[in-house]
């Protein structure tokens, strides 16, 4: 398939993967998959791959099409008659699975979505928490850019993070820097 589409949809992604047969599906519900190690919280999501060597020449297939990382390539399921041997008909790199001498297969990839920076400004007026809603989700973590009170901004004590938005607390007011994704 020659297309990419990236759907995202109560933490489920679908998306084709260029220049590949076959399409693939992930998982993730917030929780840590045992059998994989998946970590949804994490920005984690798992695909199913499917890459061939068509005419038994050399291909490849991306595997990030929207710039995540990958976490790790596992082969899951032989397809063509043609032997597929990690090393010798099919591997993987940074970002795409190659394949070759007629290897047809379906691959599970975890990827794992790039952490994105917000810039948010909050503050406790009066004295009172606040929670400041941010574009992100999955909030990994927090930094006082720029602190607006007269009033002592300490991590954890009168601003911190939860879910997707900022808090503060105690009079504390300022602009935080957050790193979470938006998937």
């Amino acid at each position: 398939m020659n297309s990419k589409m990236m759907l995202s949809m109560l933490g489920v992604v679908v998306f084709s993967v260029v220049g590949c047969a076959g399409g693939a599906e992930t998982e993730g519900d917030g929780t840590v998959d045992s059998e994989s190690n998946l970590n949804a919280d994490n920005g984690e999501f798992r695909t199913r791959v499917t890459c061939e060597s068509q005419g038994s020449r050399y291909n490849t297939c991306n595997i990030a099409p929207n710039d995540e990382r990958v976490v790790r390539v596992r082969f899951a399921r032989q397809l063509s008659r043609s032997s597929c041997n990690e090393g010798q008909s099919w591997g993987s790199e940074s970002d795409y699975i190659w394949v070759n001498y007629g290897c047809r297969a379906e691959f599970d990839v975890i990827l794992q979505s790039r952490p994105q920076t917000e810039s948010v400004r909050c503050s406790s007026d009066h004295f009172a928490y606040k929670l400041c809603n941010t574009g992100l989700r999955n909030i990994r973590s927090i930094r006082l850019a720029h602190r607006e009170s007269d009033s002592a901004c300490v991590e954890g004590n009168s601003f911190g993070y939860s879910g997707s938005g900022v808090w503060v607390d105690r009079g504390c007011a300022g602009t935080f820097e957050v790193e979470g994704s938006r998937q």
